[in-house]
């Protein structure tokens, strides 16, 4: 009863999905028949108030990732009026999506990340220090001093 309610959903058909995306298809367990264009017309009777995107990244296709599963994501649309970004998101659908698409050149965005994280491990694997060289005493694993800046100055990496 409280907050947004879905008006409804509407995907693309199995044969368009094949068609767009080969690799994918073979992850999809049941392929049930779904009428989109009905679909997209119960939505454009609604009285919408946002439109959101069910979108998924293509690992595959850019080097360099470990992940080979793509990872699924809701997206919300912005700017214009209900009915624009539905129509939008009708035009669009089943089209590859990249960056470009959604940021000018030159424009600032938020970016958040996870670091790896190394738990109770010691300064050399944690900040990658070097190892100091046999003759030291007792000591191989760690920093061999605190900076070379002079009194009361200690570099980022080494606390």
């Amino acid at each position: 009863p409280y907050g947004k309610q879905a008006a409804g959903e509407a995907w693309l058909s199995s044969g368009e999905i094949k068609d767009a995306f080969p690799e994918v298809f073979e992850r999809i367990s049941s392929r049930k028949v779904h009428d989109t264009d009905a679909h997209f017309k119960t939505l454009e009777e609604a009285d919408l108030c946002e439109v959101r995107l069910i979108v998924a990244t293509q690992p595959g296709t850019v080097s360099g990732t470990p992940s080979k599963v793509p990872e699924v994501m809701e997206i919300g649309l912005t700017g214009g009026s209900p009915s624009d970004r539905l129509a939008y998101a009708k035009e669009h659908m089943g089209e590859e999506y990249g960056f470009a698409d959604c940021y000018d050149e030159g424009s600032l965005t938020d970016v958040v990340a996870v670091t790896k994280g190394y738990g109770w491990q010691g300064v050399i694997r944690r900040f990658g220090g070097k190892l100091q060289s046999h003759k030291n005493s007792k000591k191989r694993r760690q920093h061999g001093n605190m900076g070379d800046f002079g009194t009361g100055y200690v570099r980022k990496t080494i606390r």
